[in-house]
């Protein structure tokens, strides 16, 4: 009896220092999933609207998403860690946790990119509307501009 809840005692202390390792590193990556999806709202809003507030907004996610980021990789550094993610967390084509979170952050760079590019030739459609906008009325004959 006494050697049952011997090994139980030794199981629940490795239970509860595994959590504690683990929980920052579950945090971190729910915290770039959030961050990633964040940066999709702004953007589709700034094309909508191209306010920049909007721009400011995907802007502080991408930076969210670069410290939890940070977080991530300085977890997947602690060897215990490094060494459960090698045994138990192998997915996503047998990928380590570090290198899922190497493709990750290529993927997020992509999408990061695209997002700034989006929203770079929202702010060209925007000027090239005004220009065309204001140089209709100017090369208009006056009697058009009345009729409209």
């Amino acid at each position: 009896m006494i050697t049952v809840y011997d090994g139980l005692h030794k199981v629940k202390r490795a239970m509860i220092e595994l959590a504690e390792e683990k929980e920052p590193l579950v945090r971190a990556t729910n915290e770039m999933e959030i961050n990633m999806n964040g940066i999709a709202m702004p953007v589709l809003r700034y094309l909508n609207n191209p306010n920049p507030r909007y721009r400011q907004r995907a802007e502080k996610d991408e930076q969210d998403f670069k410290r939890f980021s940070d977080e991530y990789f300085q977890f997947v550094g602690n060897q215990s860690l490094r060494e459960l993610g090698d045994e138990y967390y192998q997915f996503a084509g047998n990928l380590t946790l570090r290198e899922l979170g190497l493709t990750i952050g290529d993927l997020y760079k992509d999408f990061q990119i695209l997002g700034r590019e989006l929203m770079d030739k929202k702010d060209q459609q925007e000027i090239i509307f005004t220009t065309i906008g204001s140089n209709w009325r100017i090369s208009m004959p006056s009697w058009i501009l009345e009729a409209v």
